[in-house]
Order: structure tokens, then sequence, then C-alpha cells
């Protein structure tokens, strides 16, 4: 997880929206498979924000895997 959090840290400091929501998504699978929902839950609504910017194809699909993690 440690990885996660520097890999999004970094990004958002270069200003990299993709490669930030990218990682806050993969950091927020790992924290919930380690059955630590609660702290993935503002780490993918932060991942959706980044992603509102994007309108392709890529970051369609993973606004609704993010999505659905919410919902479930």
């Amino acid at each position: 997880m440690d990885f996660h959090r520097q890999a999004a840290g970094v990004n958002r400091r270069l200003g990299d929206a993709w490669q930030a929501a990218v990682a806050l998504h993969n950091l927020a699978t790992a924290l919930a498979a380690t059955v630590r929902e609660a702290e993935a839950l503002p780490v993918r609504q932060e991942a959706l924000a980044l992603l509102s910017q994007f309108e392709d194809e890529r970051a369609a699909g993973l606004r609704e895997r993010i999505e659905r993690a919410l919902t479930s």
C-alpha cells in the first residue's frame, strides 16, 4: 500500500491527474482487500474527482469500476 500512496503523491505533485487517479484506485483496492473499506472510501472519491476531467473509454471504464466498488 505504501507504493500506491507514494505513486499517488508523486503524480499529484507532477500534475498528472490520470496517473494519480490510477494509483488512488489501486490504493483503494488494496485497502478494501485488507478490510479497510472505510479508508478506501475517500480514496475512491478522490480518484473519481480526478477522473471527471477525462472523457475517453479508459477513464469511463475506470470510473465504472470505482462506482461499482462504491455501491457494493
